[in-house]
């Protein structure tokens, strides 16, 4: 992590990786840290298909730092797409290791049957 004309800037060769968590509700097709991204700063992407989802229903996506930190960092995702109506988004959990996405449909919402494309970027600081 350096300054490089007011500019911070974060290097890393690997990428964290990503694991699929809890799943109930929604049909995952894909999920991925981008290329590129690394323990500090990325962007992960997610693809499901919705069929008309009219109860609670939600999915999580693991993102695995390639290098434990020494204490439980702060994490931020924004999202870089539209989300579909009915969908929500939160961090489910954060420890030294790993952090979770939780993607999620409220009882009382439903979601447009469909399939989508979502995509967040995150920022990780000890």
């Amino acid at each position: 992590l350096w300054i490089d004309n007011g500019h911070i800037k974060s290097t890393m060769i690997n990428s964290p990786t990503t694991a699929l968590g809890t799943n109930s509700g929604f049909s995952i097709t894909s999920y991925s840290v981008v290329s590129g991204s690394n323990d500090v700063r990325g962007r992960i992407d997610i693809a499901f298909n919705a069929t008309a989802i009219t109860s609670y229903a939600y999915c999580e996506v693991k993102v695995q730092f390639n290098k434990l930190y020494s204490s439980t960092p702060f994490v931020t995702v924004s999202p870089m797409t539209e989300l579909p109506d009915g969908v929500n988004y939160c961090i489910s959990s954060i420890t030294s290791s790993e952090f979770v996405l939780r993607i999620y449909k409220p009882n009382s919402l439903s979601i447009t049957a469909g399939t989508y494309i979502i995509r967040f970027y995150y920022f990780v600081i000890e």
